[in-house]
């Protein structure tokens, strides 16, 4: 294997091997070992054809489909915030739902969660006062926007299999037996009207992940809202 196949490698190391990936890869070789050539013709030896070659590919970031440079520390912060206004919503709308006992961890496990949140956003925000840097970094916005994709399909299959398991568990018998639905007070129609709902709070999932492609554009390093 050749120094600048090896070279290459190393460049795109981080990157999942794709069918894009592997185009650019070998467009970028091709490009170095051309550069090589065109060194040692004009007089330069081997080994210092290959290490200009190298030098004049460094970084190949930006070359990537999808990578967008960005401020990483606002893009967190602006990220957990929408965290935590989906979080805060989440619990006060579960907060009902602490009147029946089976529901309490639902509500305890969205309070645990903002504050979790809440005490990473304060660590990060000290450390950008601290560092006084706006550090940057490429995010790849097209895997994000994929994983939005994903999010939703698998939230969508979630909700219906919780659906389905309560429907069961309520009228699995009656619909066997073609007997007439009834619920026994306003208590119970109040539980199993919970029991339905409940499932659907993970919204907050999906939705939080579909703002990131946005706010990955917002924080792009060079845009007309930069800090």
């Amino acid at each position: 294997m050749s120094e600048l196949k090896n070279y290459v490698d190393s460049l795109f190391s981080k990157y999942r091997k794709t069918k894009n990936i592997d185009e650019l890869k070998a467009e970028i070789l091709s490009n170095l070992e051309a550069k090589k050539s065109d060194l040692i013709a004009s007089g330069l030896d081997e080994k210092t054809a290959i290490q200009k070659a190298k030098d004049s590919i460094t970084n190949i970031d930006n070359l990537v489909d999808g990578n967008k440079n960005i401020y990483i520390n606002q893009y967190k912060l602006e990220s957990l915030q929408q965290s935590l206004l989906y979080l805060v919503i989440g619990w006060i709308v579960t907060i009902p739902f602490t009147l029946f006992a089976d529901f309490i961890p639902i509500n305890l496990l969205l309070f645990c969660s903002i504050i979790v949140v809440g005490i990473v956003y304060f660590c990060i925000a000290a450390n950008k006062a601290k560092s006084g840097i706006e550090k940057q970094q490429y995010v790849n916005i097209n895997r994000y926007i994929k994983l939005g994709k994903t999010a939703w399909l698998i939230w969508g299959i979630f909700v219906t299999v919780c659906v389905l398991i309560v429907t069961g568990l309520y009228f699995s018998s009656n619909i066997w037996f073609s007997k007439p639905i009834r619920i026994d007070g306003p208590y119970n129609f109040a539980l199993m009207a919970i029991r339905y709902f409940a499932p659907f709070v993970t919204v907050i999932i999906p939705l939080i992940i579909q703002k990131l492609p946005k706010l990955i554009l917002k924080h792009e390093v060079g845009e007309s809202n930069e800090e």
